[in-house]
């Protein structure tokens, strides 16, 4: 699957936008989303990147479950043509928790073990499923800062999400 959600493309400027996160609000209330909203699926994560603070003074973040173990986010995709056997997805954001208020304003919708069949259910309706959007829990997640470079694509390596030593 392709990261970036191909199947609907509003342009910028000549570039299409493939949204890689969509807020869950506008997956219940935006007609564009509901023909999408049966092919629902789950995107394992170890964690995520985030940024806090203002331009030009940015702080990357590492956020994981603090068992450290795999996080499951909630997503949806679709075939990038009726014919192709191709897919693209979005994952599913939320408000954020307070692990992540302190850092941005919307997180990953994650869903625990118990939630997966009835998210991946086709039978019903995003409607009903409502109530998985939620954040996930306070104190299911943690993070610490990391280096600068994790906001370059060239890096790459397990270094990026070790903790960042500052001297202050």
């Amino acid at each position: 699957m392709h990261w970036g959600f191909m199947g609907w493309k509003p342009k910028v400027g000549s570039r299409p936008l493939l949204p890689i996160n969509t807020r869950s609000e506008q997956i219940i209330e935006k007609p564009m989303w509901r023909s999408v909203s049966t092919q629902r699926c789950l995107i394992p994560m170890n964690g995520f990147f985030e940024w806090s603070g203002t331009k030009g003074n940015k702080t990357p973040h590492y956020i994981q479950a603090v068992n450290n173990s795999i996080l499951f986010a909630a997503g949806f995709y679709s075939p990038l043509s009726p014919l192709d056997s191709l897919y693209s997805f979005s994952i599913l954001t939320t408000r954020p928790n307070a692990i992540m208020q302190k850092i941005h304003d919307r997180m990953p919708v994650f869903l625990h073990s118990s939630e997966w069949t009835h998210w991946l259910n086709p039978q019903l309706g995003i409607e009903d499923l409502n109530y998985l959007l939620d954040p996930y829990p306070d104190d299911g997640l943690k993070s610490h800062i990391v280096p600068p470079a994790v906001g370059n694509v060239r890096n790459n390596g397990p270094h990026l999400i070790e903790p960042e030593l500052r001297l202050f």
